[in-house]
């Protein structure tokens, strides 16, 4: 089974906030996709851009990337002088049920 964990930073302040969804996933495909929408859904909200975090020169842009496993949305964070930093990081987990 796979499950999605999300971290998130507030750029005001800089705290981290971690979460686990409640969901579980019987494979690594549902689990892909699951995650595929919530990034999404991120992005929508922060109005940024499935851009790869970087313009067409290769330089660092606010924005986001995704993979199968993994997702992260780069913005800037005005608690650390408005530096480019990581803002939403989804990944997925395969866990093991407990017998």
């Amino acid at each position: 089974m796979f499950v999605l964990t999300t971290v998130t930073r507030d750029c005001k302040n800089g705290d981290l906030y971690v979460s686990v969804d409640d969901n579980a996933y019987l494979t690594k495909e549902a689990a892909s996709a699951a995650l595929r929408a919530r990034y999404e859904d991120f992005l929508k909200s922060m109005e940024l851009e499935d851009n790869g975090a970087s313009d067409e020169n290769g330089n660092a842009m606010p924005g986001g990337y995704c993979i199968s496993d993994e997702a992260s949305i780069y913005d800037y964070a005005d608690y650390a002088n408005c530096q480019l930093l990581p803002i939403v990081v989804i990944t997925t987990k395969e866990i093991q049920p407990v017998m």
